[in-house]
C-alpha cells in the first residue's frame, strides 16, 4: 500500500481465495501512516512475516467475512486488529503468540479460533508499560472458541468483551491461571465443553 492518495485502503476479495507461498517473504507492504482493510477473503496459507509494516503507524484490519486458513503452525509475531469478523481456521495447527504481541478485536467485533492449538497466550507488559494481553478484546467484541486447546505459558486475564464455547475447547496450564472478570458473558452452548486443567 504505497502512494495512495488517501491513508486508507480497503481490498474486498468478492469471497474468494487467496493463495500464499510458503516461506516468510513479505509480498504485502503498507507505508508508513497507511491503512489496509481486507474483507471478504480467504486468506490460505497466511502468515504475519507476508506482511511489512513499515512503521509503527502501519496497520492491517481485518474487516467483515475474513478466514485465514492455517497449512503449518506459526508465530505471530505482529499486532493486527479484527473491525469486523475473523475466523482462524487452524486444521489442527498450533498458533503462537510470540514478542509480546496482540491479536486486537475491536467493538462490536468477532473473533473465531476453530480447531487449532494456541499457546502463548496470557498477560505481559507492552512496551508503553500498559498491561495488555495476546488476544485483547474490547468491551462489545466477541471471542469464540472451536473445539481449541489453550496452552497457558503464563497467566491470563479475560477482562473484557464477551466468550463462547462452541465443541470442546480445552485450557491448560501447570501453575497458571485463567481468571475472567470481564461483565460479558462467558457462554458454554449445547452440546459443548469447557476444561480447565493443570496440563
Amino acid at each position: 500500500v504505497r502512494g495512495a492518495k488517501t491513508s486508507f485502503m480497503t481490498f474486498d476479495g468478492k469471497n474468494r481465495k487467496i493463495f500464499f507461498p510458503a516461506n516468510d517473504i513479505p509480498v504485502i507492504m503498507i507505508s508508513p501512516g497507511k491503512t489496509l482493510r481486507m474483507q471478504n477473503v480467504t486468506l490460505v496459507g497466511f502468515r504475519p512475516a507476508h506482511v511489512n509494516l513499515q512503521s509503527p503507524s502501519s496497520q492491517l484490519l481485518f474487516g467483515e467475512g475474513v478466514c485465514w486458513e492455517l497449512e503449518s503452525d506459526l508465530d505471530f509475531a505482529k499486532t493486527m486488529t479484527v473491525i469486523g469478523s475473523l475466523t482462524v481456521q487452524g486444521n489442527g495447527r498450533v498458533l503462537a503468540f510470540a514478542d509480546s504481541k496482540s491479536l486486537k478485536v475491536a467493538d462490536k467485533a468477532s473473533l473465531e479460533l476453530k480447531n487449532c492449538k494456541i499457546k502463548g497466550v496470557g498477560d505481559f507488559v507492552d512496551a508503553s508499560g500498559r498491561q495488555a494481553t495476546s488476544i485483547m478484546c474490547a468491551d462489545s467484541a466477541r471471542l469464540l472458541l472451536n473445539n481449541v486447546t489453550c496452552l497457558l505459558d503464563t497467566s491470563w486475564t479475560f477482562s473484557s468483551g464477551s466468550l463462547d464455547v462452541v465443541g470442546n475447547s480445552l485450557f491448560k496450564g501447570i501453575q497458571k491461571t485463567f481468571t475472567y472478570s470481564s461483565g460479558a458473558n462467558l457462554t458454554v452452548n449445547a452440546h459443548s465443553s469447557l476444561t480447565l486443567t493443570r496440563g
